[in-house]
């Protein structure tokens, strides 16, 4: 962590086109140790990076209009969904394709509350799986992890 106390101090110009500070991203948070765009992602991603840094979330919509953070058109691809609702999945025509899985606008915000995320890349560590990291909103993502005030 030092290493980025130290980059976030530099009073050089950064090479930039216009020597300002990069743009970091952070597509579902820290996500390469926790599930995707849970909130130990965001919230790691945060703490870790620079001040300016602007979080990603790719967002579905659920059955009931909510959006909500997911990495994923399929739910299946990173949660805990199939276990919870074994007999839940549908298919629908994606991009000319037929896709067979569980899809966010089949549910409602209350019925992903049991749900938990999982790491969908399997070469990534699944130590955090199953520890009931929520579906996040959009509302709560933002709520969670205010950006710092820029000096700049």
């Amino acid at each position: 962590f030092s290493v980025f106390g130290t980059a976030q101090k530099d009073e050089s110009k950064w090479l930039t086109l216009k020597g300002s500070p990069p743009l970091v991203i952070a597509r579902n948070g820290f996500s390469g140790l926790f599930p995707p765009a849970s909130s130990y992602a965001y919230n790691l991603a945060m703490m870790t990076s620079v001040p300016d840094l602007v979080l990603w979330c790719d967002v579905q919509l659920t059955k009931d209009g909510v959006g909500i953070c997911f990495r994923d058109l399929m739910l299946d691809n990173s949660s805990t969904i199939s276990f919870v609702y074994p007999k839940r999945g549908s298919t629908y025509n994606v991009n000319g394709v037929e896709k067979k899985g569980y899809f966010p606008v089949d549910f409602t915000l209350k019925d992903l509350t049991p749900v938990s995320l999982t790491q969908g890349i399997y070469t990534r560590s699944p130590d955090f799986d199953g520890s009931m990291f929520e579906i996040q909103t959009v509302e709560d993502v933002f709520m969670q992890n205010k950006p710092a005030v820029s000096t700049n």
